[in-house]
């Protein structure tokens, strides 16, 4: 596991370096919305940085990005995960619950909504009018549940999400989104046309190995595993294998 987490954070700085780059990275004055995977502990959305740890959400001022500032600390609950921007919200996932907290005013956030769920832990992405999120039986604490499912809400109202449809997966992990293309971590990769947003279908699938997150934009999929780290470009609607870059053995 202190691997798979090792992989996911090397794939979200370097994910976060890429959009720094194509933002300006010398500009004293942060942003734009950072870009990361669904597993992620921290987002960037305009000018602030939001960060978790287990029940906690913290945020802080990049109107400096070399000195961030602290502005605020939320209590949110137990077993916090992961955490996604998404509009002027902040969906953060933890093992028995997505929390939608508002962000309109980034110093002073507060909890909208909340999405309940049995213990199976739930990264969560969003796009549209809709949020997907996976519920997994098959990572460490998160064995309580029993089913292992993409969930797919409709949160075009993010004070009221509604539960829309579930999918059936073997022990799905992460998953990202991007436009008609929804991509999720279950052993491998599997890629769902989501044309119609509330019910995606199975449109191809690279399996073998174990994935723990993804992040896809600009047609381009990087995938963190347990291998190493997976590329993949899905131009023309075909999932085309381009590279990986394998995970280093210890030293002797």
């Amino acid at each position: 596991m202190k691997a798979l987490k090792s992989i996911a954070l090397l794939l979200l700085a370097g994910a976060f370096l890429y959009k720094c780059s194509k933002d300006g990275g010398n500009s004293e004055t942060f942003s734009g919305n950072g870009l990361s995977g669904s597993m992620a502990r921290f987002a960037i959305n305009g000018n602030y940085l939001f960060t978790v740890d287990n029940n906690s959400l913290h945020t802080f001022s990049l109107a400096d990005a070399a000195h961030p500032v602290q502005t605020g600390h939320h209590e949110l609950g137990q077993d916090i995960e992961t955490i996604f921007s998404f509009k002027n919200s902040l969906l953060i996932g933890s093992q028995s619950s997505v929390y939608i907290v508002n962000i309109d005013n980034p110093s002073t956030p507060y909890l909208n909504a909340q999405i309940q769920h049995f213990t199976a832990c739930d990264p969560v992405v969003a796009d549209g009018n809709y949020a997907y999120l996976t519920v997994s039986t098959g990572r460490p604490r998160c064995n309580f549940g029993w089913a292992n499912d993409l969930q797919i809400y409709n949160v075009s109202n993010l004070s009221s999400p509604q539960f829309v449809n579930s999918i059936g997966l073997n022990q799905p992990n992460g998953l990202a989104v991007d436009g008609k293309w929804l991509f999720v971590c279950d052993g491998g990769i599997k890629m769902f046309d989501r044309t119609n947003p509330t019910s995606p279908t199975l449109f191809k699938e690279e399996l073998g190995y174990n994935s723990y997150d993804c992040i896809a934009a600009n047609n381009l999929l990087t995938v963190s595993a347990e291998t190493g780290i997976y590329q993949y470009s899905y131009t023309n609607s075909n999932l085309t294998f381009l590279s990986q870059i394998p995970k280093a053995l210890p030293s002797l």
